[in-house]
């Protein structure tokens, strides 16, 4: 039986922790375990009639839980939880960090990802592109397992304003990751979009007001924010009767990373679902590019690995078709001893290779630093 249950009545274990999916939103932790359905795709409306007809068959507010990949195409990983609650985030809070020993590989090296952007820069001169996000992947190779939750508890004490995940996979891998960016949020006929895109490092020695006037008066990150929020405006403006798009963004800080935001906020015409919403945003811009088929192409033939959940959507959806999805960046993939992990940047005319290097080595940091990896040097992979 589906059922949420009170906080209080369940005192999870580690290995309980290892298997559940987790979801943190703000101050809270959607936590589940067991699985009673699982799907590798489906309609968001026939998901919806399915959590409806579990709730008429006596299960407590049935909720659907999982990720989808940056290609909708490939299979998705959904689960439909024996029993989920929300439990407190400082519930969850390691009493220490999670340390990884091992060493940092490159699954992308410098030469490889700063010729990708050459040649994507080369279409847009061509005309055939006006953004692409370009991403590469780093493999860390830790001499012992490590532990899902143990992972998930780091990335939840470093990342207080992210939404933190973990999805257990079907093949014994898990994906982990603190995304700071909202694709949808639904509650009842009211719906948020943040979307980010154009992005500084943050330095230790950088003024926050500084770096705030830079980064929005950068023409090139301007114009590259201006694109993804276009686009998710776009994308929901049929589904809204109303819709507040700002015209200015604002800059918002993670741990590594200052981002360009603007947060878009609408009122439903119809009840659409949350997976509804967030099938028709994804991918935006911010993880693709524009055009997004060409874009699509040019990724495929450009970054030499499969994304899989990498720039997908990660989130959940209840009976009443509420719910919440964001973008699977700042993430990785545990599988045993490896820990893969990703991270892209938004390419427009006027980028330069050896900065968006960087910027994919900053946003990096932000999964290395759970793990106090954040000094390594990755090596060159053979």
């Amino acid at each position: 039986m589906c059922d949420y249950v009170q906080e209080e009545e369940w005192p999870a274990t580690a290995a309980d922790l290892d298997r559940a999916c987790c979801f943190a939103s703000g101050e809270r932790v959607l936590l589940t375990s067991g699985i009673h359905d699982s799907f590798t795709g489906i309609a968001p409306g026939q998901l919806l009639r399915h959590l409806r007809q579990l709730r008429r068959q006596g299960m407590t507010n049935p909720v659907a839980i999982g990720a989808i990949p940056f290609d909708t195409r490939a299979p998705w990983h959904l689960v439909i939880p024996e029993q989920w609650q929300w439990i407190a985030r400082e519930r969850l809070l390691p009493a220490c960090h999670c340390q990884l020993h091992g060493k940092v590989c490159e699954v992308t090296d410098a030469a490889h990802y700063q010729g990708a952007v050459r040649e994507a820069l080369q279409q847009f001169s061509e005309g055939q592109l006006e953004k692409i996000v370009l991403s590469r992947a780093i493999d860390v190779q830790s001499a012992q397992r490590t532990a899902p939750s143990q992972a998930y508890g780091s990335l939840l004490a470093q990342n207080p304003g992210a939404y933190v995940f973990q999805v257990p996979l079907p093949e014994g891998e898990t994906l982990l990751g603190a995304s700071p960016e909202l694709l949808i949020s639904r509650n009842d006929m009211t719906v948020v979009s943040n979307p980010l895109a154009g992005s500084r490092p943050r330095h230790a020695f950088c003024e926050q007001q500084a770096a705030c006037s830079d980064l929005l008066q950068a023409r090139k990150d301007r114009y590259e924010h201006a694109l993804v929020a276009d686009a998710v405006a776009a994308a929901l403006s049929p589904f809204c009767r109303e819709l507040e798009v700002p015209v200015e963004p604002q800059v918002i800080a993670t741990p590594t990373m200052w981002h360009l935001s603007t947060r878009i906020e609408g009122r439903l015409r119809e009840p659409s679902t949350a997976l509804e919403l967030a099938l028709a945003l994804h991918p935006t811009p911010a993880v693709c590019g524009t055009p997004q088929e060409e874009a699509r192409q040019a990724i495929a033939r450009l970054e030499g690995y499969d994304r899989h959940f990498y720039s997908g959507a990660v989130g959940w959806m209840d009976a009443d078709g509420n719910g919440e999805w964001v973008v699977t960046i700042r993430c990785g993939m545990l599988a045993g001893k490896t820990l893969r992990l990703y991270a892209g940047a938004g390419v427009v005319v006027g980028s330069s290779p050896e900065a968006e290097w960087q910027e994919t080595a900053a946003k990096l940091g932000t999964m290395l630093r759970a793990f106090g990896l954040e000094r390594r040097e990755p090596e060159v992979a053979a």
